[in-house]
This record gives C-alpha cells, sequence and structure tokens, in this order.
C-alpha cells in the first residue's frame, strides 16, 4: 500500500509552531493509511474466528492490545468530551493544558513542542502526553517526563496516568502504567519517580505491580498525603 502524505501549513504561524503543526498533519495521513491496512487486518481477523480461512496460514490470534500513541486530529471530538466529562467532576487535567474553546490544532502543537522540547515555559520539562487506545476507544492517556523540575519532584513525578471510568477495573491502568516505564527508560531515564494519593489504593497496586517500590509518604501543596515510589 502506498501513502500519499500531503501537508499544508498555517502562514499565520512562524517556525517552530509552523513546522510542528506540518509535522502533525503528515502524521495524520500516514495514520489514516495504517488505518486502513489495520481494517484489512480485522476483516482476516474476524474470517478466521468464524471458521473462514482467508490464507493459508493460521498464525495464532492475539487479544486486542492496549497501545500508547500520540493524539492525533480524528481524536478531537473522544478526547474533548472526555475532558470535559471530568472537568465538570473536578478533575481537569485530562487534556493537560486544554481550555474549552480551544482550537484542537492548537493543543496538538502545545503538546508536539512539549515532546520534542521546544517553546517550553520556563516551569516545564520535556514530556511525552499519549493517547491509550484499545480496539479503536480511547480509554485513557499517559504523561512522560524526561526530567524533573522543583514541583515534579516535590509532588509530580516522571509519570501521570490516567483511566476513562468506562474503562477502568479491566487492567488498563498496570499496562499504561508499564509501557510508560519502559519508554521512559528508552528516553534516558534511569530510575522513576511515580506519585499517587495515599488513599488511592487502586493506583498503588497498579504502581506495586509495574515494579514500584515505596520510597515513604508525604503532604502535598495542597495538603493531600501522597505516597512516593520508585521504579
Amino acid at each position: 500500500m502506498t501513502c500519499p502524505v500531503t501537508a499544508s501549513v498555517d502562514v499565520t504561524l512562524v517556525a517552530p509552531r509552523a513546522r510542528v503543526l506540518t509535522k502533525i498533519r503528515c502524521r495524520y495521513e500516514e495514520t489514516q493509511c495504517r488505518r486502513a491496512a489495520h481494517a484489512i487486518w480485522d476483516t482476516d481477523i474476524a474470517g478466521r474466528l468464524n471458521g473462514v480461512r482467508t490464507d493459508v496460514g493460521s498464525p495464532t490470534i492475539s487479544p486486542m492490545q492496549l497501545v500508547l500513541r500520540p493524539f492525533a486530529i480524528e481524536d478531537e471530538e473522544a478526547a474533548v468530551s472526555a475532558h470535559l466529562a471530568l472537568a465538570a467532576d473536578g478533575y481537569t487535567n485530562f487534556l493537560l493544558g486544554f481550555q474549552p474553546g480551544m482550537p484542537w490544532l492548537e493543543w496538538l502543537a502545545h503538546i508536539e513542542c512539549s515532546r520534542i522540547g521546544v517553546d517550553l515555559p520556563h516551569d516545564r520539562v520535556r514530556a511525552d502526553f499519549l493517547a491509550a487506545e484499545v480496539g479503536g476507544a480511547l480509554v485513557g492517556r499517559v504523561s512522560v517526563r524526561f526530567a524533573l523540575n522543583e514541583w515534579l519532584a516535590r509532588e509530580g513525578g516522571h509519570i501521570g496516568y490516567a483511566v476513562l471510568p468506562a474503562f477502568r477495573r479491566r487492567g488498563y491502568a498496570t499496562e499504561m502504567l508499564r509501557q510508560a516505564v519502559d519508554l521512559a527508560h528508552q528516553g534516558g531515564v534511569g530510575r522513576l519517580l511515580v506519585i499517587c494519593d495515599e488513599d488511592n489504593v487502586g493506583s498503588a497496586t497498579v504502581i506495586e505491580r509495574c515494579g514500584g517500590m515505596l520510597e515513604g509518604t508525604a503532604v502535598n501543596e495542597n495538603g493531600t498525603a501522597i505516597r512516593r515510589y520508585w521504579v
């Protein structure tokens, strides 16, 4: 399959954000091509599950896998809806840095700049912000920070993750954290600090399943007791 990659640039934006938007659009075209290829593969899998042989070989069929990937243009509706729903319940950081009414491309450019370490505010570090997907559905997101500033070292840590309420208690949080730890190590981070609220038993269990060793407890700037783990 040949993937025709096209891109356009908002001339009102100056470099490096214009280059970032170009990369986002190119990545969108590539993603569409990959999804077309995956659709062909999914049709093949469906045939196997129904006893229909679509080729000579018959490899073992694996269960649907959770994938961490960059947020894309086509994620806007699902991601913004999830962000607004969680914000109504008091959790405002599902889409970090997103504000109601913010153009989606602007937010994508924001997180891409964060990923490559361009135009970062003085209180930010280079970080990857990724969607967690299972079977084409957005189930959560992770943030992987490749350095610690004063606030992160005290109460933020290297990795943050969130699973949407409809997809909890399925093991996704553990797999998201496991993959995020691998990405951080690949990005050159050694020991990883991961933090959760002291009364969040589920999150503590996830961290411990991924090899987290409890350093101790502390109190954050909001007066909430937290547990500090190193992985």
